[in-house]
């Protein structure tokens, strides 16, 4: 279980948007780390790509000014809820960012649990 805080949700829109460019940084930094690793590099390219590849479709799929919350699980959930928290650091961040998705902002100061 990933704990969480007082602010699971994103306030608002650029927050969310915020996050989402955070977690395609740190996709990245993390697919530049593996490539270094020769233990890893095997099992976690694909793994890597495959998030890589689903956020910047986010991104690109929403508007930066009004993003579209779908109310629904972000396709790459599965994946994230399987990968451990030593292989996925910012696991917490895609916690965050499906959970704006999934439930909408946090403009009320609600606070949401997700396990």
């Amino acid at each position: 279980m990933i704990p969480s805080g007082p602010k699971m949700q994103a306030q608002d829109a650029k927050e969310y948007m915020e996050l989402i460019e955070q977690a395609i940084f740190e996709v990245e930094d993390l697919g530049a780390a593996i490539k270094f690793d020769e233990d890893y590099r095997g099992e976690m390219d694909g793994f890597v790509v495959k998030l890589e590849k689903h956020l910047q479709e986010l991104k690109q799929s929403l508007d930066p000014a009004a993003p579209e919350l779908t109310g629904k699980d972000l396709p790459f959930m599965d994946v994230v809820r399987e990968t451990d928290i030593a292989f996925l650091p910012f696991k917490h961040l895609m916690l965050r960012i499906n959970a704006t998705n999934k439930l909408g902002y946090n403009s009320q100061g609600m606070n949401v649990r997700i396990d």
